[in-house]
């Protein structure tokens, strides 16, 4: 069950672990779906590779910076292959974040890098 604090927070740091056992958090944004948390990048970043090796993270309600602002939860991270989960989380995110997620999507896609981009399942 996703943390009440993290439901409608508009960054959270998500910790991945390093093969050597150190954490690296990164701010991202995130859209809640059901029981799940969702964040996006580009499928060859540090955080994908972690979770890659390593699905378990942290999470914390954070600033734009990475700034805490709450406790760490213990989450699993999975990458999310199926086009109908993805497609619900792109909307998520489309609905909560608005114009700056549409304009996000538009230079990716010019870019062509929407078409790398890795889709995240969070767990509790």
């Amino acid at each position: 069950m996703v943390p009440d604090t993290l439901r409608e927070t508009e960054y959270i740091s998500l910790l991945t672990y390093r093969k050597n056992g150190d954490g690296v958090p990164t701010p991202v944004w995130m859209a809640r779906v059901e029981e799940s948390l969702y964040v996006f990048s580009q499928a060859d970043t540090g955080k994908v590779k972690r979770i890659r090796n390593f699905p378990e993270v942290k999470v914390a309600e954070c600033t734009a910076n990475g700034k805490l602002k709450g406790t760490w939860y213990d989450a699993v991270a999975e990458l999310a292959d199926d086009e109908t989960e993805k497609a619900v989380a792109y909307k998520a995110l489309i609905d909560k974040y608005g114009w700056k997620m549409k304009v996000l999507n538009l230079g990716s896609k010019l870019s062509g890098k929407i078409k790398t981009r890795a889709l995240i399942r969070l767990r509790f």
